[in-house]
């Protein structure tokens, strides 16, 4: 599920045969005043309109794109640690990479190093403003839904358009209605 200030768009997969089907898919228009640079301005009309917009599906489990103009994306070098210690590494020096602390922040990261990269940690670091993340949460579960993933709107671009076998770099650009974006992307991962 996407949802910006100008529209709500969907795709509804469903498991069949042990293999991934497309289901409902399409998009609707999302009346003024609801979203601003995305931002929750109307909550209750959000969720009337999601009620609605959803009542015909079969699943309430849904993956969430957050608004990338509100999300902190940046690559971090850390020294050589292992796996486990990455998130409280990432927690501790946070304010140094986002304009966020780590209270105020919700964060996830990706490694990229290689194994043949000995002498640091090189990841890709995405944070989102704790309350946006929080108000999205709660307006998609009034409407009935269930969050199970969110994530920033470009992640889920370059997932779904990075061609399987590509290791090289590419630029991926989103033409919208109000705004354009763009992610240099390589190996699969925003950079």
């Amino acid at each position: 599920v996407d949802i910006s200030d100008r529209s709500l768009k969907f795709a509804e997969l469903f498991l069949k045969n042990d293999h991934l089907e497309l289901g409902q898919f399409g998009s609707k228009v999302m009346p003024e005043g609801m979203l601003a640079s995305g931002e929750i301005k109307d909550k209750k009309g959000l969720i009337d309109f999601l009620k609605k917009s959803f009542e015909d599906f079969y699943g309430r489990e849904i993956i969430l794109d957050l608004p990338e103009e509100k999300a902190f994306l940046g690559l971090v070098t850390l020294p050589p640690m292992p796996e486990a210690n990455i998130r409280e590494a990432l927690e501790l020096q946070l304010e140094e990479h986002v304009p966020l602390s780590a209270s105020e922040a919700i964060f996830d990261y990706e490694l990229i190093s290689s194994p043949e990269v000995k002498d640091h940690l090189d990841v890709i670091l995405v944070a989102f403003p704790k309350t946006l993340v929080e108000g999205y949460r709660d307006v998609v579960k009034e409407a009935g839904l269930n969050p199970l993933v969110f994530e920033m709107e470009t992640q889920a671009l370059v997932r779904a358009v990075w061609p399987k076998d590509e290791d090289g770099t590419i630029m991926v650009v989103d033409f919208g209605r109000t705004r354009t974006s763009f992610a240099i992307v390589s190996g699969g991962i925003i950079r």
